[in-house]
């Protein structure tokens, strides 16, 4: 008896220190983000990552354990892998600049820079960011940022004269990563590279005149919605499955092919992309200034503390650069050229084939005829598919069935079997465009959430478990919710059960407790009333013209359509589209963003065309706290 009653003492008395503990530390660090989510992990117990320890390697047959051989195999082998993958791409007499077309006839300039635009710019450094090779501790480079700033703008306005980057601040440290499988192996190892950050400043200069140029001139496709401001991975998905909803409404069946470009950051040709840049109007000098930035780069790989010697870079964009990513954007910008009957979907290298169709043989020919000219682009460019990884899905209503003997899609050779779902940028998606799956995803991290929530409660200030909530819990909520959580399912309303039991747990209430006063309380909107919020913000961003291109005429003023007065024209409302199904036309997130914007331009006191965005998300968020506070 007294055993148990001095083990009770104890485990009270250990988690008293222990609350003592971290509430003295997050005050301490209450300014420290970095060290706040240490702390953070610590309560959790999230062990420390040693995903770079590599004590044996199984390579070419042989087993190492020689700690000064390990980082240079596994350096060499990530510098290999583009050349072997470019090894086994098919020679072809198709010329890669057969798909530019219209050159731009407008030359891109890099203006010079300023003192203090590079004082702006390394205010903006993160500060836990990690350094490469030939960096600036960034606590100096920001405490000396107006002395360093001097020297800084005459180095880079140098190097924009003359087309040359510097050669030193080409080499790139990598640290591999575990991905998963067996751990001896290199091929499970994933290459993150860590660059100088005095290159990054010079890279931040030049991608923001570059991007400029390259949207004041309309040069990006339309459809790529990856690396540009105000796209997203939210646009990417809804571009497409309201494309496929609308076809579900109209009994057509469109078909989807999901393509897997092997490692093809790694494997850009530097003289095609240097083409190309002088096709987009990059030339003279500032297209020597890429060639210079391009070529020429060198990597060591850091394994258990040890360096490798030093291996030459020959393909691929830099990996950790700023400007790598709008590189690449620009390599791929034609690849739509080569395809007839489809619409090609990006989001940067994430790409797919989009065809609607009402026959299925149509479907086969005009989906055969597109991938076997998408790969006489792929041979052309030097770029490779991995044809294992690629899926087709014909998305349709359940009751239209599959005549799969009239079905037979090839690519390289090979047949592709029709899949029923597919995950693509983090969301499942089903062949009858249902979320069953997605939500059970959802679920699963919610309730992991959730039980970090309840642990680290304990030991964190109040006034820190609402910033725990948003990480933790909110952004695997709120992730794509607009387009998987339209309807209230009986999955839907679990997921509001465990946002309300997150909300209790963070406010330390029992079951009981009137959740709604506590979303009130915490100014945190209950999922469904965030999905109303963004509906109504696509369609204030529609009719502006302030997000991607396929959006800006999704929606139309009653008063665009009518002549007469109508009743919904003087209010300014939106005109809601007719549809033939529940399912997929009237939860469509058009029909649903329609009528969220009218019921609301009805229920709160504001103007919604001439307010601006943030005008009208207080005025809805004032609107749902005031209606928790009723309920």
């Amino acid at each position: 008896m007294k055993f148990k009653e001095y083990k009770n003492l104890i485990t009270k008395l250990t988690r008293k220190s222990k609350a003592n503990h971290y509430h003295k530390y997050f005050v301490q660090n209450k300014t420290n983000l970095l060290k706040t989510w240490k702390g953070i992990k610590s309560i959790i117990n999230n062990k420390i990552s040693t995903n770079n320890q590599i004590n044996t390697l199984i390579h070419e047959n042989r087993t190492i354990t020689d700690k000064t051989e390990i980082p240079n195999i596994i350096n060499n082998f990530f510098v290999n892998v583009p050349k072997n993958i470019e090894k086994t791409i098919p020679k072809t007499k198709t010329n890669f600049k057969k798909y530019l077309q219209n050159p731009n006839p407008k030359s891109f300039f890099m203006r010079p820079t300023t003192i203090n635009e590079i004082i702006t710019q390394i205010k903006n450094f993160k500060n836990n960011s990690s350094l490469g090779p030939h960096s600036i501790q960034t606590k100096v480079l920001k405490e000396c940022k107006n002395e360093l700033a001097i020297p800084l703008c005459k180095l880079i306005n140098l190097s924009f004269e003359l087309g040359i980057f510097p050669s030193l601040l080409k080499l790139g440290n990598v640290k591999p990563i575990f991905k998963s499988g067996d751990k001896n192996l290199c091929t499970n190892y994933r290459p993150i590279t860590l660059l100088s950050n005095i290159s990054k400043l010079f890279e931040k200069l030049v991608h923001s005149r570059l991007y400029i140029f390259l949207e004041k001139n309309n040069l990006i496709y339309k459809h790529q919605y990856g690396f540009r401001w105000k796209h997203s991975t939210t646009h990417a998905l809804l571009s497409t499955t309201e494309i496929i909803r609308e076809a579900c409404d109209n009994k057509k069946f469109a078909c989807t092919v999901y393509l897997d470009l092997k490692k093809a950051f790694d494997t850009v040709n530097h003289s095609i992309l240097l083409a190309k840049l002088t096709h987009y109007g990059i030339r003279g000098l500032e297209n020597n200034w890429f060639k210079t930035f391009l070529e020429g780069r060198n990597q060591a790989s850091t394994v258990n503390n040890v360096t490798s010697l030093i291996d030459i870079i020959t393909f691929g964009v830099p990996q950790g650069s700023v400007l790598g990513p709008l590189l690449f954007i620009l390599f791929i910008n034609d690849l739509h050229h080569s395809i007839k009957h489809s619409s090609l979907f990006h989001f940067a290298d994430d790409s797919k084939l989009l065809y609607v169709q009402t026959s299925l043989e149509t479907i086969n020919t005009h989906i055969n005829f597109d991938l076997s000219c998408l790969e006489d682009w792929l041979q052309a460019n030097r770029i490779s598919l991995n044809t294992k990884k690629t899926d087709i899905i014909i998305y349709r209503p359940k009751s239209m069935n599959l005549s799969l003997e009239k079905l037979n899609f090839t690519l390289s050779k090979e047949k592709i079997v029709l899949s029923n779902s597919v995950k693509y940028l983090g969301i499942y998606l089903h062949e009858h465009l249902k979320w069953d799956q997605h939500l059970n995803h959802v679920i699963k991290q919610l309730n992991r959430a959730i039980g970090m929530l309840s642990k680290v409660r304990h030991y964190v200030p109040i006034w820190l478990m609402r910033t725990i909530y948003f990480s933790l819990f909110n952004s695997h909520l709120i992730y794509c919710c607009e387009i998987w959580g339209q309807k209230r399912t009986i999955l839907f309303q679990k997921i509001e059960r465990l946002q309300n039991k997150a909300l209790r747990i963070i406010n330390f209430k029992d079951n009981n407790e009137n959740v709604f006063l506590l979303y009130s309380k915490n100014k945190i909107l209950r999922i469904h009333d965030f999905i109303t919020l963004k509906n109504i913000l696509l369609v204030k961003d529609s009719l502006e013209k302030n997000n991607p291109q396929i959006f800006h005429n999704y929606f139309k003023k009653s008063s665009d359509i009518h002549n007469h007065q109508t009743r919904a024209a003087l209010n300014d409302l939106i005109d809601i589209p007719q549809v033939k199904t529940d399912h997929y036309g009237h939860f469509s997130v058009k029909s649903r963003s329609s009528s969220d914007w009218n019921s609301m331009q009805r229920k709160v006191d504001i103007d919604f065309s001439s307010s601006t965005r943030q005008e009208i998300i207080k005025a809805v968020k004032a609107h749902f706290y005031q209606s928790y506070i009723n309920n």
